[in-house]
């Protein structure tokens, strides 16, 4: 929940946002051949970053779109509880960097001997390692905790998406899985290092200077499309072979910055 002047600014932005789009005018992505339902069918690449695509179906739904895109961050609010129990699940430890090794399917899926080399890696650097997730990642959040050579927090089923944002706001870094925590550890303006294999890392990957995307390219990959990945032959090596040593060079590399 944003403060009050936030929200105020939100409710006029919706507003001139409705005033400006186009009335009775139908516009979508022209795939799997829904392009006829609209009037407008906007083109849709697999290779385009995803940002820029929803930007330019905007752009022809809305009069005065801008020509081009900027981030303009906060985009989450947690409010003060919810930063207070933050502030108090991590009292006494400094220097946070959050992992998160989920994904909604295995072949996204670091080992987690890997995780639990980054994370002693971490302590050993002077970082507080801080795992995060859902309770469907519990079981591999504890895996991993049980592997790490030194002391690893673990807040797995513990915060939800808001609360989230607020450990975002006290932490150095996130390192992940290519998922839904890593995009909105890019909204909230945090530096993350992703992994990316079956994924399309053309769309999904975030970009910028605070961002390093870790993909070993292999020409079988990506191999997802719109949403479905089939099964993988030589045992989705594409996540695999992302080597711990990559990693710790990009995480010394955005905490050094």
């Amino acid at each position: 929940t944003p403060s009050n002047s936030s929200a105020a600014s939100d409710v006029y932005k919706r507003q001139v946002l409705i005033s400006l789009m186009k009335s009775g005018l139908k516009v979508g992505f022209d795939t799997v051949g829904r392009g006829s339902t609209y009037q407008i069918a906007v083109p849709y690449s697999h290779e385009e970053y995803e940002v820029t695509s929803f930007f330019n179906l905007f752009s022809s739904a809305i009069s005065d779109w801008p020509t081009s895109f900027e981030w303009d961050f906060p985009y989450v609010f947690p409010n003060d509880k919810e930063r207070r129990k933050v502030a108090e699940l991590v009292s006494g430890y400094k220097n946070l960097v959050c992992l998160f090794p989920g994904a909604s399917i295995s072949q996204r899926r670091w080992p987690s001997k890997n995780w639990a080399k980054v994370a002693s890696f971490l302590h050993k650097n002077g970082f507080q390692p801080l795992l995060i997730g859902a309770g469907a990642e519990d079981h591999i959040c504890r895996d991993i905790s049980r592997k790490a050579k030194h002391c690893t927090l673990n807040f797995c089923g513990f915060l939800s998406l808001t609360e989230t944002v607020a450990l975002f706001e006290k932490s150095k870094l996130l390192i992940s899985t290519d998922s839904g925590i890593l995009h909105l550890a890019v909204i909230c303006n945090t530096p993350t290092v992703s992994l990316f294999g079956p994924g399309i890392a053309a769309k999904w990957a975030p970009r910028g200077n605070v961002h390093v995307v870790i993909n070993k390219s292999f020409t079988c990959s990506p191999c997802t499309k719109f949403g479905e990945t089939p099964p993988c032959p030589i045992n989705a090596r594409c996540i695999k072979q992302i080597e711990v040593a990559e990693v710790e060079k990009a995480v010394l590399k955005l905490l050094n910055q």
